[in-house]
């Protein structure tokens, strides 16, 4: 019921933070909508109770929510340039971090699993650890690039990442 009213600019801002999956600095939002000034604070008005804002930007209020809209037929619509969007907001406009954690896991999702693939080397790892990154994070990266892979029929690259996530977790 609570979709069936939005307007569809806030539809499209609700897609991008649910497609995120990070919260989304308020500063990105004019890269990542496409529409007019207006249009967006509008959309960020609208979304307002169903947005929790941080230090470190928007996301949807609930991951309920977030699956609701993620899944949801209007988002099929906007998926393919809202992602666009977002993979070249992280490759110029995000903070190392978030370009390092999200990056290629959405150019993978975006279905260009090269990047994930390629880049989660031992090297990637070493330099990770070493750089602090969260161990969970590695290993998420790590088994999204098995998958990756597996899908590519590269089993011995997908057992090296699978035993690298492995060994991470434990």
């Amino acid at each position: 019921t609570i979709w069936e009213t939005l307007r569809p600019e806030t539809k499209v801002l609700a897609i991008v933070l649910a497609i995120a999956e990070f919260a989304v600095p308020r500063e990105a939002m004019p890269v990542l909508f496409s529409g007019t000034a207006p249009d967006l604070q509008r959309a960020l008005e609208s979304l307002r109770p169903f947005v929790n804002e941080t230090f470190d930007g928007l996301t949807l209020f609930h991951t309920s929510f977030q699956e609701f809209v993620s899944n949801h037929t209007d988002t099929e619509t906007y998926m393919a340039a809202s992602l666009e969007r977002l993979i070249q907001w992280l490759r110029v406009h995000a903070t190392a971090s978030l370009s390092w954690r999200w990056l290629h896991a959405k150019e993978f999702q975006a279905g260009n699993p090269r990047p994930l693939i390629d880049s989660t080397n031992r090297a990637w790892i070493i330099n990770s650890i070493k750089d602090g990154r969260p161990l969970h994070a590695i290993e998420e990266l790590l088994r999204l690039a098995c998958h990756a892979a597996m899908m590519q029929s590269d089993y011995c690259t997908a057992l090296f990442r699978g035993m690298s996530a492995d060994q991470i977790e434990y």
